[in-house]
């Protein structure tokens, strides 16, 4: 049996991955740290596993041999203010996961085949249109600096099994992620571009990215760090007019940096930060990307 075993499978990603590896004939268990919790899959409904430090044995049992081991845990950065305490909880939720995974794969007979650990985009921080590739060093802001201390955890698997470490840019998807935020203005007649509109966006369609972690799994030659973005990054005030285009709505000026801030606080870095990254990893890897321009995607999606 094929297993695939994946932390943080419940989101709007994990599913899409979930179903797209059963459809490739993997057996798919979702680790969850409660296991009496209804979950919404579409069928073949996943095997749910109980993960945590104490109870661990099954895991230990499921995961070894498998052909990977996929992390998406982690508390969502735009899940609540970023206060201090929230701050707090966006690094230890993906840290704490990381390293559980990490020394049960240490303590297996046969580790798996790959160990697959998100990051993000985030890690190269705000760097107007400066090109972004896998090698470029990283940002230090707290975003940066989340992702950092995140794959350091994540690279402890290397010596174990092959490590891949996707990060990962703005997904767009019709009903979670950035694009429904996008669209709320939009239902009043028009929107406003955010900021100067000259930030660039790492976007990536959702097909693209399940595609790419599908990928991962069945790929031996696939390793390292790899940028989970389109080969086209736009800037947001082409995302926001294509947007305005295909709903036949207006855009109409532009968000002031300092009224985001206001009412966002750090956080405005989400929507007012430059990050010009590109998949230099993926397509030398002669990885085929449906999506790869804006209009086509929002128009599959919309």
């Amino acid at each position: 049996m094929k297993n695939v075993l994946i932390s943080g499978g419940t989101g709007f990603i994990g599913k899409k991955i979930t179903k797209a590896l059963q459809q490739k004939g993997f057996s798919v268990f979702i680790l969850t740290r409660d296991k009496n919790k209804k979950y919404s899959f579409d069928e073949p409904f996943p095997k749910i596993i109980e993960f945590s430090e104490k109870n661990i044995e099954e895991f230990l049992e499921i995961g070894s041999n498998s052909e990977a081991i996929i992390n998406l845990a982690g508390a969502s950065i735009a899940g609540s203010k970023w206060t201090k305490d929230y701050k707090k909880l966006i690094l230890e939720s993906r840290i704490k996961s990381t390293n559980l995974i990490v020394n049960a794969i240490s303590k297996m007979n046969i580790p798996p085949k790959c160990f697959i650990s998100a990051s993000a985009v985030g890690y190269y921080g705000s760097r107007a249109d400066e090109i972004l590739t896998e090698d470029v060093k990283p940002g230090s802001d707290f975003l940066a600096d989340v992702c950092i201390e995140w794959e350091k955890a994540a690279f402890g698997a290397e010596n174990l099994c092959r490590t891949v470490i996707p990060r990962i840019g703005v997904v767009l998807d019709k009903s979670e992620g950035a694009l429904p935020q996008m669209l709320k203005p939009f239902k009043t007649g028009f929107s406003s571009v955010p900021g100067n509109g000259k930030q660039w966006v790492p976007w990536i369609h959702i097909g693209d990215l399940v595609n790419l972690f599908v990928w991962f799994v069945e790929n031996e030659g696939i390793s390292g760090k790899v940028n989970c973005v389109s080969p086209n990054p736009v800037q947001m005030n082409q995302l926001t007019k294509s947007i305005g285009k295909l709903l036949k709505k207006a855009v109409i000026g532009n968000v002031p940096e300092f009224a985001l801030k206001l009412m966002l606080g750090e956080q405005a870095a989400i929507v007012l930060g430059s990050t010009r990254a590109v998949p230099k990893a993926a397509i030398e890897k002669n990885f085929n990307f449906i999506y790869s321009d804006i209009d086509s995607a929002l128009k599959s999606i919309l």
